[in-house]
């Protein structure tokens, strides 16, 4: 639902077409791994994974709006919803950032529907941003068990061959070359894996940004939003890290660079195109990032210390790190790197 203050969204492609869906109903993404084929489901849905002892339908999106079907991708993604404690899979092309919406950005496409107006849609707004139309899909509408009151086809088109024409229990992309096939297998293999618990109580959103061409992870807790670069004034006298203060909506933010703690070089003008606003205690800045990647999920308990030879260099700005995508993910204490007293400028001065 967009409301008059700017909401989290994760914007994502399906083909050419940019998509954005409400952040808080994403549970984790990742690469698309093989899917079993089912039997008495609705055509958009591709097949069934196992996500860690839960098998979770996964429908394609194309299928869903109606477009015809197309051979599988390895880059294609999988992003895992869930609403009201039900979980759904939906495969998009690629993953791309979480940007803030308000009302005042979107448009409502009823008007331009004519004898339609009223239904259900799958796509009942898009939103203006500056790289130009969003379709903003209704999340009840993906839910929905009317699948064929939303996507079915007029009488005079053909139905695209369904998917689930496959054999149920057989691998739900046939055409896949069998070391593409190998790929696949291994992804679900890895995600089939459970956690120690079977739920998902104690897990923690993490933001994941771009600094320098490396990533590190933020707790989604102290974002407030994100926000495409701002234009500011620089203060007089102030460490390099302090980039100025800047007017976001009538409140005066100061943007920090958050690299030199990091042992980083300062971005250079005009070279990080993201700001997130982050708030700890009564401290709320801006922090320049070169891009918002992804939210994730982890367990505290999984997070490694820092080895001790690196320990004493990095504990004012590490918490620790987690494994991420076959990487090692640094992250952030924000609190840490605040409470340095050079940090934060005094707004209110």
């Amino acid at each position: 639902m967009i409301t008059d203050a700017p909401v989290p969204h994760l914007l994502f492609s399906l083909d050419d077409m940019r998509c954005a869906i409400e952040a808080c109903f994403t549970l984790e993404m990742f690469r698309l791994p093989e899917l079993t084929a089912a039997a008495e489901m609705p055509p958009h849905i591709r097949g069934l994974l196992n996500l860690r002892g839960q098998v979770i339908p996964v429908m394609d999106l194309r299928l869903r709006l109606g477009w015809a079907a197309r051979p599988s991708c390895l880059e294609d993604t999988v992003i895992i919803l869930e609403r009201d404690g039900t979980l759904l899979g939906m495969i998009v092309s690629e993953v791309h950032d979480v940007r803030m919406i308000s009302a005042e950005e979107v448009e409502s496409l009823e008007a331009g529907r004519g004898e339609d107006e009223g239904r259900t849609r799958l796509i009942p707004v898009v939103a203006k941003t500056g790289d130009g139309i969003v379709m903003v899909l209704n999340v009840a509408a993906l839910f929905s068990l009317e699948w064929e009151a939303l996507s079915e086809p007029a009488a005079s088109e053909a139905r695209p061959p369904s998917p689930n024409a496959l054999i149920a229990g057989t691998p739900a992309f046939p055409e896949v070359v069998p070391a593409d096939r190998a790929l696949l297998r291994e992804r679900a293999a890895a995600l089939s894996r459970p956690l120690e618990t079977a739920d998902h109580a104690g897990l923690v959103p993490l933001v994941v940004v771009l600094l320098n061409r490396e990533c590190f992870g933020v707790p989604l807790a102290l974002v407030v939003e994100f926000t495409d670069a701002l234009k500011f004034t620089p203060l007089p006298s102030c460490p390099d890290h302090v980039t100025g203060v800047t007017n976001l909506r009538g409140e005066i933010l100061t943007l920090v660079d958050i690299r030199p703690v990091l042992r980083m070089p300062l971005a250079s003008p005009g070279g990080s195109s993201q700001v997130m606003v982050v708030e700890v205690g009564d401290i709320r800045a801006g922090i320049l990032v070169d891009q918002v990647l992804d939210i994730t999920y982890f367990r505290p308990a999984d997070v490694i210390p820092l080895p001790s030879a690196v320990k004493s260099a990095n504990e004012e700005s590490v918490e620790g790190t987690i494994l991420y995508r076959e990487r090692v993910l640094s992250v952030l204490s924000i609190p840490r790197i605040f409470a340095r007293q050079d940090w934060i400028v005094n707004q209110a001065a």
